[in-house]
């Protein structure tokens, strides 16, 4: 180990006048002075090669910045693109010129370091709670978790065309909302950061839990495997009603149609109109005896001679059986939704599908139309979903040991 010669290390920091003295900048004793140094085998320490940089100041600031510039990069990285990040920075503070590359890798640093604190708090053993305790919190607002995916078109040269992202949210009465988001693909631990979000809501070993999704199996699944206790798994009603709005689109279509069809149609009239309000308060049976006697009226519909009522009547027909082969599916996790509505309790992933707008859509699908990575979009969906948390802003900056 030799240091370099010359005064090339100190150079940019100050200048000297004619006489010497250095000016235009602040007195060299409020500096760091940092040496760098050559490493070269002792062999070859007569030849002209170039040996390994080394800079002690690497172990106090690994990322080569300090921590309130690591965190504006990866604040910036997450809410615009990476080179807009950088013209930021160069039009508001005094430093030397960034790229964007330097901006990606330094968000994806930080998206390592919260998805290992997220880690080390799952990994953290919760107390489990006595019987007392545990039917109080049964009774008490249980943590409510809303799953939704979204799609994001993948790099060229990826297995395929689009990967899925999990977005979600933890809510519970008097805590504030928690956000969460991964790829399962290539998350080291998916079931961590789920348990880190339910854990920072209050949630103990053994105390059950609400998920409410679109009906995708996969979700409720995460949620179980995640909490391995008691999981309430509630079908969103905005996807149901939405299939039941298709039925009766059909219909409307049908009841316009010149002349007027036979009159079996008003009696399969009066049973769509009961389907939305039969599930609303939770008659999942009597809605599946409703669609059987539509689909049998529009079996008899399709061998008419009337080729617009025949073409109508085969829609209506394939609208009822996925309404009901739907409902069949998800039958334990149909409830009384105008029940649970009065009680002041979620019913729908409204609120799940506008996470995923913040996380997912706002960044990489809408306005910035762009390809990604699995790895990169699951990393800056980590500093996404903290910064809409507040959780970015709020943890401590610690330099590296």
């Amino acid at each position: 180990m030799r240091p370099t010669t010359g005064p090339a290390w100190n150079a940019g920091h100050c200048r000297r006048s004619m006489t010497g003295a250095r000016v235009g900048c602040r007195p060299c004793s409020a500096r760091l002075r940092s040496r760098r140094r050559v490493s070269r085998p002792a062999a070859a320490a007569s030849l002209p090669v170039a040996g390994a940089t080394v800079s002690p100041v690497c172990a106090l600031l690994s990322a080569r910045c300090t921590p309130e510039l690591e965190r504006v990069q990866a604040e910036l990285g997450a809410r615009t693109s990476f080179r807009d990040g950088v013209h930021i920075l160069e039009a508001l503070l005094p430093v030397s010129p960034a790229n964007h590359e330097s901006l990606r890798s330094r968000t994806h640093a930080v998206a390592l370091q919260l998805e290992a604190a997220d880690r080390q708090v799952a990994a953290e053993i919760t107390a489990v709670r006595d019987d007392t305790a545990k039917a109080a919190a049964t009774d008490a607002s249980r943590p409510v978790v809303m799953l939704d995916g979204a799609y994001i078109r993948a790099v060229p040269g990826h297995q395929v065309r689009n990967f899925e992202a999990i977005c979600g949210k933890v809510e519970r009465e008097g805590q504030p909302t928690r956000h969460f988001a991964l790829v399962r693909s290539v998350a080291e631990q998916p079931h961590a950061l789920l348990r880190a979000a339910l854990q920072d809501q209050g949630w103990r070993e053994g105390d059950p839990v609400t998920a409410i999704s679109d009906g995708d199996p996969a979700l409720p699944a995460l949620v179980r495997s995640v909490t391995g206790g008691p999981v309430e798994h509630i079908l969103d009603w905005f996807h149901l009603s939405m299939r039941v709005h298709h039925v009766e689109q059909v219909m409307g279509g049908l009841c316009a149609v010149e002349p007027p069809p036979l009159a079996p149609l008003d009696h399969a009239q009066i049973d769509v109109g009961r389907l939305r309000h039969l599930l609303w308060d939770g008659h999942h049976e009597k809605a599946c005896e409703a669609l059987g006697r539509i689909t049998s009226w529009a079996k008899d519909a399709t061998v008419l001679n009337d080729p617009a009522m025949e073409a109508r009547a085969k829609r209506l027909l394939a609208r009822c059986t996925e309404l009901r082969a739907y409902i069949e599916t998800n039958e334990g996790a149909l409830i009384d939704y105008g029940q649970r509505y009065r009680a002041g309790k979620p019913i729908s992933t409204s609120r799940a599908e506008g996470t995923v707008n913040q996380l997912v859509s706002a960044r990489m699908n809408k306005r910035q139309q762009m390809r990604w990575s699995p790895q990169g979009a699951h990393r800056v969906l980590q500093v996404r979903a903290a910064v809409l948390d507040g959780r970015f802003g709020h943890q401590a900056i610690q330099l590296a040991a």
